[in-house]
């Protein structure tokens, strides 16, 4: 009689525990498995007092409140009658079994002993707590977001006790990891024509030609990667870092030819006449221009970001939570535009090669603060991330240019300057002040105790990036071609640009 009581006070607590850890965590201990909702589960339980209350004498009902009275208790009782008329009910042995229960298909047990009290599950496990066969003792329980079982795989976790490693991982570490696979796009980058075709004997710039790299870079899809990992130190209080990496957004461009099928050409801007012409690469009788040659273009965009952050828990109820958070935030975004043509001129057997390269650099170093939701519906988790990131963005611009004039055969001079750095060259930097906004939203299903799959939508908006684009600049003197230059040119100046990247991520979130 005594020991089911004792049974219920302790399976109350540990619900009452459980209960107001999942409030904090957005988790919920019960209506996650068919059939076991909640009010199945309380009608159990009731049944369950009601049958104790009839076997239970009333005069003992409510009497010993400690292990000593316990054993003095069963001395004067060696053969309960009660018992013993009860043929759903037989007496232990009064030293055979302790009061240890657990959630085992949300029935209430009661086990052997192998060391006392199981462990109170006290918060966010998500499953069965304090599972019988443990032998580890009273350990605490844990106290944050666990989202899986407490106690659950009893031989890992004492493995892990007996390796000095159990405060890493278990439990009671409210460790969490998630892993993310990206797939983002990022926004069109305008860019000047840097190379147009047409029909054979037409000109390669104007309404006529077709601009095959430049106008807009198109943000193709790229693939990325996303981790975020760190534990929770109290309820409320946990540290994490997070790490991400886009692979290489890249368009490019490859022609050659000797103007038989299309003309090839690289349109500028021409101050010596004031309007359109092009730097011919492959030409056939092009008012009796003619040119053999080669054109390659690459525009390439790298990003990354890298996160040191804390939260603190807001509160929120039972199947949701409001968490404030802060931190460290650095991010790189490398934009390069490099271009080499060389052009045969057939009718005078000259040969000339132009090379630019272009290389923007921005590093935002920063600090970041939002908040992030989640509610919590059985194996379901919506999840709301929104915040800022604050800080300076230091912008590096590296431009250069070589070109080479001279008769095939021979190995003439490299030259400073090519079609598109010119006056522009050099090294250049400044700091200027950028402010990056971000949102995530995730919607999670946790198919084991531990682990979650996800899905997910990601927006970043990056203000005040150097951009290659914005600082090529196609002005030539026409009458300096092939003439070794000076070629003309603007000085380079910087300009204040945007980019967004937006995508879907795809993940699997584990919590230790």
């Amino acid at each position: 009689m005594k020991t089911n009581l004792r049974g219920l006070a302790l399976t109350a607590l540990l619900l009452s525990a459980s209960n107001v850890s999942f409030a904090q965590q957005g988790a919920s201990s019960v209506g996650d498995l068919p059939g076991y909702d909640e009010d199945a589960y309380f009608a159990d339980e009731s049944t369950y007092q009601q049958q104790v209350s009839e076997v239970a004498p009333a005069s003992h009902a409510n009497t010993y409140e400690s292990s000593q009275a316990y054993e003095e208790d069963t001395a004067h009782y060696d053969a309960p009658s009660a018992y013993q008329s009860q043929p759903a009910y037989s007496a232990p042995a009064a030293n055979d079994l302790q009061p240890v229960a657990f959630l085992d298909g949300h029935r209430l047990r009661n086990r052997r002993s192998h060391g006392g009290y199981q462990a109170a599950c006290d918060g966010g496990c998500g499953g069965s707590c304090g599972q019988a066969g443990c032998g580890m003792g009273y350990s605490g329980g844990c106290d944050a977001g666990c989202s899986g079982s407490c106690g659950g795989d009893c031989g890992r976790r004492g493995a892990l006790r007996r390796m000095g490693l159990g405060s890493m991982f278990g439990c009671e570490s409210n460790t969490w990891a998630q892993t993310e696979a990206l797939l983002w796009f990022t926004q069109d980058r305008d860019m000047p024509a840097l190379i147009a075709t047409a029909a054979p004997g037409e000109a390669p710039f104007g309404p006529d030609s077709t601009t095959v790299f430049g106008d807009d870079i198109n943000g193709e899809l790229s693939g990325g990667f996303r981790g975020d990992f760190g534990k929770y130190f109290t309820k409320n209080v946990g540290l994490g870092g997070r790490f991400w990496i886009l692979a290489e957004n890249q368009d490019s461009f490859y022609g050659e030819g000797d103007g038989s099928d299309r003309s090839i050409g690289r349109p500028y801007f021409n101050t010596n006449t004031g309007g359109m012409d092009a730097l011919l690469v492959a030409a056939d009788n092009f008012n009796g221009a003619n040119f053999t040659g080669a054109i390659a273009a690459e525009s390439s965009l790298e990003l990354l970001g890298a996160e040191g952050y804390a939260r603190i828990n807001l509160g929120g109820s039972r199947t949701s939570k409001v968490e404030l958070i802060g931190g460290y935030t650095h991010f790189s975004i490398d934009d390069t535009l490099r271009m080499s043509s060389a052009s045969l001129n057939r009718n005078t057997g000259n040969l000339t090669n132009f090379n630019d390269s272009f290389e923007m650099e921005n590093r935002f170093n920063g600090g970041q603060v939002g908040f992030e939701m989640s509610v919590t519906r059985g194996r379901w988790t919506a999840r709301s991330l929104t915040k800022v990131h604050l800080g300076n963005m230091n912008q590096t611009a590296n431009i250069a240019g070589s070109s080479q004039f001279g008769p095939v055969g021979s190995n003439p001079p490299v030259l400073s300057g090519g079609a598109l750095a010119l006056d522009n060259q050099g090294t250049y930097e400044r700091d200027v002040f950028s402010f990056i906004p971000e949102a995530n939203f995730k919607l999670g299903y946790r198919f084991r105790p531990n682990v979650s799959l996800s899905v997910g939508y990601s927006f970043l908006y990056f203000d005040n990036v150097a951009l290659a684009g914005d600082v090529v600049d196609p002005i030539f003197d026409g009458t300096t071609n092939a003439t070794g230059g000076p070629f003309g040119g603007r000085p380079f100046k910087f300009d204040d640009s945007s980019l967004w990247v937006q995508g879907i991520d795809l993940g699997v979130v584990i919590n230790l």
